[in-house]
């Protein structure tokens, strides 16, 4: 199943037997939390089949869903890496079933220097690269369709950017 897993199509079959051995099979009913924000991590899913919601709490409050995930997608990577809070919540949307891999036993690969587990981290570095990048193309065209146009404009509405001022130029 690993193999089908977008974020882990680079791994080499050892790579990803030694995933595979430090994975744990879970299963969540509908309306299970499988995190929640501000919880101290404890390591990552790995959805093989259901659906998930990312949700974040924000001001005032009120819970919103920034995304669902189905089959293949891979939540809480970011806390192998870094080991912060969590920053959403996940909830299963309808029964899901899948892989847990712990921080402590991810750990453990890392700690002997084995090479999967610096090339599974290589793979989350490049996720979280990519769905910052995605999020920021997000707020760049939510910001930009609630901005009417202002100052310079090239004829078209759009503004120029401004001229850049150095004392070589």
């Amino acid at each position: 199943f690993l193999r089908e897993v977008p974020m882990f199509a680079d791994l080499d079959a050892r790579a990803l037997a030694e995933v595979q051995l430090v994975a744990r099979p879970f299963q969540a009913d509908a309306g299970t939390m499988l995190f929640r924000q501000d919880d101290p991590p404890d390591g990552l899913y790995i959805i093989k089949r259901g659906e998930i919601d990312i949700l974040r709490r924000v001001p005032g409050d009120r819970l919103i869903k920034l995304t669902t995930y189905g089959a293949s997608a891979v939540v809480g990577e970011m806390s192998l890496l870094d080991r912060n809070r969590r920053s959403t919540h996940v909830v299963a949307v309808e029964p899901t079933a899948g892989y847990f891999v712990s921080y402590e036993r991810f750990q453990m690969l890392r700690m002997d220097y084995r090479p999967a587990a610096f090339a599974v981290m290589n793979c989350f570095r490049r996720e979280v690269a990519a769905r910052t990048r995605t999020i920021l193309a997000q707020i760049a065209e939510r910001t930009a369709a609630s901005q009417a146009p202002s100052g310079a404009t090239n004829g078209q509405g759009a503004a120029h950017w401004p001229a850049p001022s150095s004392p070589w130029t």
